[in-house]
């Protein structure tokens, strides 16, 4: 709780910034009525007296606060669970439309407030659980949080992480493609990369965009936490010695890691619970049939130079019957 209660000394930088966050949205430039209300909200909003608008900032993340007070084990479920009921509640629904009725002197707009709720409490699950890991943020790719990975195997895990998202994206658009949430699952996957090029996200970030001449897909920092943190699970199960891996036992380790759960809930805040467990599942499948390819390649490039040894010490048969 000590991460959302430093939320609550900043109420207005918070506030304005998820407020900002509808103007800079290009969802809401659609020409559609709610779109254009949400957006008049917003820059009417951002025009009130900060100090009007700093004490409905605290008030909104006081009342969003008991969303985090459950323990480690059962948080992820409790806490979008209280959320989501909140969220609904008519007494806070009320909240907003009060505050809303007078600053833009009408009925106020359901898609702005949600939209709005849902960046704050976004912003109050990153503070939240940076302070529980004691204040290490993914953007600095912190090795001792989640193993040990090279420079260059961080670049490589965020340019296959686009790919992967980008590959996916291809097989929903498919015509062949029949599924039943396949629109579902494009929108939701469109929620893990960006348009614009992070110059702050880390060394991996960088060298994508060195590397990018057009045509790559970047990825959030939290999807490539994702991918980054399947990598390591995937590495428990490949070993030096080959075994038989049924391939849908490693996907369903990594669709329960928590650190990945951690990451994909934030990153699936506007999806439905079944959406995004569908998406983590298939993305999973494709990262551990690409990572099963290279590890099988390099096994088996092991494996040959070891027989090569092997058979080059060996006498030949003649020599042996000789001898």
């Amino acid at each position: 709780m000590a991460g959302s209660s430093d939320l609550v000394a900043q109420p207005l930088g918070t506030l304005q910034a998820a407020v900002q966050a509808v103007l800079d949205d290009d969802g809401f430039r659609v020409p559609t009525t709610q779109a254009a209300k949400a957006r008049l909200t917003a820059e009417l909003v951002l025009k009130l007296d900060p100090r009007r608008l700093s004490e409905f900032g605290r008030d909104l993340i006081s009342t969003l606060q008991p969303c985090f007070v459950y323990t480690k084990k059962a948080r992820r479920e409790a806490m979008w669970r209280t959320y989501h009921q909140l969220r609904t509640d008519k007494a806070f629904t009320d909240k907003w439309v009060q505050f809303l009725t007078a600053v833009v002197r009408s009925n106020a707009c359901p898609t702005f407030y949600q939209y709005v709720t849902d960046c704050v409490f976004q912003a109050m699950i990153k503070q939240v659980f940076k302070i529980s890991a004691e204040e290490k943020t993914h953007d600095q790719e912190v090795e001792c949080d989640y193993g040990e990975i090279a420079d260059e195997e961080a670049n490589v895990i965020r340019y296959v992480s686009g790919y992967i998202c980008h590959s996916l994206k291809k097989n929903l658009q498919s015509d062949q493609c029949g599924h039943l949430k396949r629109l579902d699952l494009l929108l939701s996957l469109d929620d893990l990369t960006t348009d614009e090029q992070d110059e702050q996200a880390g060394a991996s970030e960088e060298w994508t965009n060195l590397l990018d001449r057009g045509g790559l897909v970047h990825v959030k920092s939290d999807t490539y936490m994702v991918f980054r943190q399947m990598e390591l699970e995937v590495r428990k199960h490949l070993k030096s010695d080959i075994t038989c891996i049924p391939k849908k036992d490693v996907v369903q380790s990594i669709c329960k890691n928590e650190d990945i759960q951690f990451h994909w809930s934030i990153l699936m805040v506007e999806s439905e619970e079944d959406v995004a467990e569908l998406l983590l599942m298939l993305l999973a499948e494709k990262f551990v049939t690409l990572r099963g390819f290279a590890f099988t390649s390099t096994w088996m490039e092991q494996f040959k130079q070891a027989t090569k040894k092997t058979v080059q010490r060996s006498k030949a048969l003649r020599r042996q019957v000789t001898s």
